[in-house]
């Protein structure tokens, strides 16, 4: 009987579930929208094997959204068809013929001078300008597509390859503030007397040296204290306590900056440095800072490799 129905019209599979002790019918078309409807038996078939009051699971769609066609994906269901322009190149959407990557695939061999990336794992679609020294002018006009995925139609001033966006989503912010701990963990460790065997040698305190002038240089400051508002505090003089206290709630604090478009540029320009400037971040001070004190350690540990883990 299974067999029979599996190879009938009825566009199912029947199976036996042995361990269930129960017969299963699964569509054959894939997705959400097909059912299978049991209806005039006349044999008794369907009250005996109790498909009659079998509880139905709807199907899901083998698509993701951003395959699909620009009207039938949810998320971009205002979008419009239609011309929208980059950088005053035209670009032409049809929500029933274009899919989300269709359409990114359309920009980037446009000409309009932008590189779009979709990020799979947080669906957020990001524009880059291929030029660090050009405005960059995003018009949906009309199509609504920019509003669609979160990127308003305005002129960008030049910011160095920023990635536009209304700052970071949630959770590349909350991925930056894991690095920033770990990184106040390494810099704590360095400064950290209660793991030394007595005093701390010469070359421990080069290395701190070291760390402390690139960190008062990012601040352009020869303090030894150094506030950020976006929670990134250093205190050189704390006795008895961590020089890069990063708690809980300076935690919130950067990752609150983050996701607004000033705070994400301030922490961008804190940990890079300004664009279109000679001035370096905190990222490329620190590694040189470990950069110069390599060669020391080479001769205490023959020639160690030299990891730096920034990624932030």
């Amino acid at each position: 009987m299974l067999s029979k129905i599996t190879a009938s019209d009825a566009g199912v599979t029947a199976t036996f579930d042995s361990d269930a002790e129960k017969v299963v019918l699964t569509q054959k078309t894939a997705g959400s929208s097909q059912t299978i409807t049991l209806e005039n038996d006349t044999s008794g078939f369907l009250g005996a094997t109790k498909l009659s009051a079998a509880v139905a699971t709807a199907g899901q769609e083998t698509d993701a959204d951003q395959d699909k066609h620009l009207a039938d994906a949810s998320p971009f269901s205002s979008i419009q068809s239609g011309t929208m322009q980059i950088n005053g190149v035209d670009i032409s959407v049809d929500v029933d013929s274009d899919s989300l990557n269709d359409v990114i695939s359309r920009i980037n061999s446009s000409g309009a001078g932008v590189t779009v990336s979709l990020d799979d794992s947080t669906g957020r679609v990001s524009l880059l300008s291929n030029s660090v020294s050009a405005q960059l002018e995003l018009d949906s006009n009309g199509t609504e597509f920019f509003s669609a995925l979160e990127i308003s139609d305005k002129t960008y001033n030049p910011t160095g390859g920023k990635i536009l966006s209304e700052g970071l989503s949630r959770f590349e912010a909350y991925r930056t503030a894991d690095e920033m701990k770990n990184l106040a963990g390494s810099i704590n460790a360095i400064f950290d007397d209660t793991e030394l065997e007595g005093t701390p040698s010469d070359l421990v305190r080069q290395i701190r040296s070291e760390i402390t002038n690139a960190i008062s240089q990012n601040f352009d400051s020869k303090d030894s204290r150094f506030n950020t508002n976006f929670g990134v505090n250093f205190d050189f003089e704390a006795a008895g306590k961590e020089i890069f206290d990063f708690s809980t709630s300076d935690r919130r604090k950067l990752t609150s900056a983050m996701i607004h478009e000033q705070g994400s540029r301030e922490v961008h320009d804190f940990i890079h440095g300004p664009a279109h400037t000679e001035n370096t971040g905190l990222k490329d001070r620190l590694f040189t800072a470990l950069t110069d004190t390599k060669s020391d350690l080479a001769e205490l540990l023959g020639k160690p490799g030299l990891l730096v883990n920034l990624s932030v």
